[in-house]
């Protein structure tokens, strides 16, 4: 069955890569210069469905008693393992953002660069602010992001997989520029790349906590979600949701207050 995920997460990865592909291709032949936007939702469109489905067929199995077999055997870390095991969602989740990471750094590089910079003009915008939009927030904004992300997220975990794929693609675009930037230096070339034109070591400081702390709030946003979906109010899986949402959901809050700071 394609929509085996638990046995075979890598079936979201290949998804995922589909529905982002469509998504920049679909946006920028029929709304050009609309693409950051419409391409994110594209992919959002496509993959709440599909987790939904994943939570009807994990619910099937878990009742006709089918024993789940692991994945990620090398987070055999204790409590942390227990976690990401205890929420597939979090698995499924990460093959999403791997896959849409790895389809915008493969056109990122490949289309042509004034097509490059039309269509992932978003995604270098923010790379050139070096912030993953987290740069030079207030405190009071990061709450506000946060509040906005965890309320959207109710309504079927869309808000985390807009900020998924926004994440993804950002980083994919990063990754894209990265290896561009490099080859320019190899070959002795002066053209250098646009984003990452004299701001390397500016993107990694002053992203690098806004990055994990929009993720993990992602993570956080997913977890609300699935719970809502999947128990009843009265049952414990659902406040187990809800304490192990809250963690994440603190824990981001920290590191993009820490960010704000820097």
């Amino acid at each position: 069955m394609i929509l085996n995920f638990r046995y075979e997460p890598l079936v979201m990865f290949v998804i995922s890569i589909m529905a982002a592909t469509l998504g920049i291709f679909i946006s920028h032949m029929f709304f050009p210069g609309q693409e950051f936007l419409l391409s994110i939702a594209f992919v959002v469109m496509v993959m709440a469905p599909v987790i939904i489905k994943y939570i009807e067929y994990e619910e099937r199995e878990l009742n006709t008693g089918t024993k789940p077999q692991r994945f990620l055997h090398l987070l055999h870390l204790g409590k942390l393992y227990s976690y990401i095991n205890r929420h597939h969602i979090i698995k499924v989740c990460s093959m999403m953002f791997f896959g849409v990471t790895l389809t915008y750094a493969f056109w990122a590089m490949f289309l042509p660069a004034d097509a490059s910079k039309i269509i992932f003009g978003g995604q270098l915008m923010l790379l050139d602010k070096a912030g993953f939009i987290g740069f030079s927030l207030s405190a009071f904004d990061v709450f506000k992001y946060v509040a906005l992300i965890l309320i959207t997220s109710l309504m079927f975990g869309t808000g985390s997989y807009f900020l998924i794929t926004l994440l993804a693609s950002t980083f994919g675009v990063f990754i894209a520029e990265l290896i561009l930037y490099l080859g320019n230096v190899i070959a002795k070339n002066a053209v250098y790349s646009i984003a990452l034109q004299g701001n390397l070591g500016k993107i990694f400081i002053y992203s690098l906590l806004p990055f994990f702390g929009y993720l993990t709030l992602a993570f956080a946003g997913a977890i609300f979600a699935i719970g809502i979906i999947k128990y009843k109010f009265v049952e414990r899986e659902f406040h187990q949701s809800l304490t192990d949402g809250m963690i994440l959901t603190v824990l981001s809050i920290a590191l993009l207050t820490a960010a704000t700071l820097i």
